[in-house]
């Protein structure tokens, strides 16, 4: 398998289910786990190896956020849009179709096109990458701010990496907006929805719904309905993901 891709709305629990699976050997979470290290690693020369594998943790973590994932993740995109040369089209016209905050469309895709290529560029043969913030979850994001139904899913998919499997994480409504609730913030109470949370967040499940469908027809897709123990969700993927 190249890569899974996680899907899901608000308080479905999509994170906590990617964590768990990543927690595995076999699943590899890119920059969730340690990508930026294996690059690092990979590029330094020997007389900066040692000090940073001595370095204490969280100096070292300190450094990988604040200055290795960005420059990593720069020379990551450039490498993506190489691979995928129609990314950045898609990307304009994602930007040009959203109603709504257009500046972290691109944020989001920008970072999803490099957490991926940090990612495919460090996984080992015996790993399969795990992107959270995935590209299925971001054509979510587009859509949620495009009203105008203008956004084609099927031009996008075709600008971006195909996963080999993609996790459709879903709960019933009330306990996606209790989960939020006890984060501490609605995710669902946006400036422009003018709508009361329970009806957003069901379009927000029916926007999903809708993405999977339309990836389903170019690949496997399993739906995990995250209302017990996440184990049980992270063995149903297990078992998914050796069947393909």
């Amino acid at each position: 398998m190249t890569h899974i891709e996680f899907l899901g709305p608000p308080g479905a629990g999509k994170s906590t289910i990617f964590s768990e699976l990543i927690a595995s050997d076999t699943f590899y979470g890119g920059t969730e786990d340690d990508a930026v290290r294996r690059v690092f690693l990979e590029k330094a020369g020997p007389k900066y190896r040692f000090p940073y594998r001595v370095t204490p943790s969280v100096i070292r973590g300190f450094f990988e956020d604040a200055f290795m994932e960005y420059r990593f993740g720069h020379s990551a995109l450039e490498d993506f849009i190489r691979d995928h040369p129609d990314f950045m089209g898609a990307l304009s016209v994602a930007m040009d179709s959203v109603s709504h905050e257009p500046e972290k469309v691109f944020s989001f895709c920008r970072r999803s096109a490099e957490r991926y290529q940090l990612g495919i560029s460090t996984v080992s043969e015996r790993e399969t990458l795990c992107l959270d913030e995935s590209f299925a979850q971001r054509a979510f994001a587009i859509l949620w701010r495009e009203p105008g139904e203008s956004f084609s899913l099927e031009e996008y998919f075709d600008s971006v990496p195909t996963p080999d499997l993609v996790v459709q994480v879903d709960a019933p409504v009330d306990l996606c907006l209790k989960r939020q609730q006890e984060r501490g913030r609605l995710v669902v109470e946006k400036d422009w929805e003018t709508a009361d949370p329970k009806t957003v967040q069901k379009k927000s499940r029916e926007l999903c719904s809708s993405i999977a469908d339309h990836l389903a027809n170019e690949t496997s897709v399993v739906t995990v309905e995250n209302t017990g123990a996440v184990e049980k969700a992270v063995d149903q993927i297990r078992l998914r993901s050796q069947n393909i």
